[in-house]
């Protein structure tokens, strides 16, 4: 579906060293109208798009708050159009740098996309089953803090007990787009409560986490929505990102 072009896009490839293809371009324009229809876009606390044409734009915060664009902590991981960021790895990093004061409360729902890929449980992936791969540069290495808001890790397959705020995924290998908020976790066209465990403080500086054998396959896309957002506008923001990713195939 074609969409008029909106002013918050127009700003955002303005800002773009390369002007974006047309298909970025039709895409994420459309994706900004449908969440503006939706109520959704003025809940949007961060946005990154790592799946843009150029690695300077994926970088960019989508919602053009300059100040909160993605940095390249050491050697900028593997860049590929249309795709994302990948082989991350220990000095091989991306910092998505907002404050906790900026999410504004412990209820954000915090959310990313891409594909992630384990070794098998006793391999050499960070000794065990429970690999946290985002985490704040406040936030424990280890399995501790999987709770806190803007926290992924990937459970691998036979492990049980997920928290909030951790993984939406068990097993090897998965694609996913979704995220949590508080004990409710979303997925593109679903949202679903887990009504055990308990959510942790919000942190910031969001950081891919400094491993050689890294579980994150490809990143394209991270982010926040006010936790003023209810159940259904994270559903229905998550189903438009979904969408706005499959017209790029970013997660192919």
């Amino acid at each position: 579906m074609s969409a008029p072009y909106q002013a918050e896009a127009l700003t955002y490839f303005g800002r773009m060293t390369a002007p974006p293809s047309a298909a970025y371009r039709d895409a994420f324009n459309w994706a900004v109208w449908r969440w503006k229809v939706l109520g959704v876009w003025p809940l949007i606390k961060g946005l990154w798009l790592l799946s843009a044409d150029t690695a300077q734009a994926g970088l960019l915060s989508a919602i053009n708050d300059t100040a909160r664009d993605a940095v390249v902590l050491g050697v900028a991981p593997t860049f590929a159009a249309l795709k994302g960021f990948s082989g991350f790895a220990a000095g091989k990093q991306l910092r998505f740098p907002i404050t906790s004061a900026i999410l504004g409360s412990d209820n954000v729902y915090a959310f990313m996309a891409g594909r992630v890929a384990g070794s098998a449980p006793g391999g050499d992936l960070v000794g065990g089953p429970t690999i946290p791969f985002i985490i704040s540069d406040a936030g424990a290495a280890g399995d501790a803090g999987p709770s806190t808001p803007g926290h992924f890790t990937l459970r691998l397959a036979g492990v049980y007990g997920a928290g909030p705020g951790a993984p939406i995924t068990r097993g090897i290998t998965a694609t996913l787009v979704g995220g949590t908020k508080g004990l409710l976790m979303v997925s593109g066209g679903t949202a679903a409560a887990d009504n055990s465990g308990s959510v942790g403080p919000r942190s910031s500086n969001y950081v891919t986490r400094s491993i050689d054998d890294h579980p994150l396959a490809r990143l394209c896309s991270y982010g926040f929505l006010d936790a003023a957002a209810t159940a259904a506008q994270c559903r229905q923001f998550t189903s438009v990102l979904a969408m706005l990713l499959e017209q790029l195939g970013a997660l192919d």
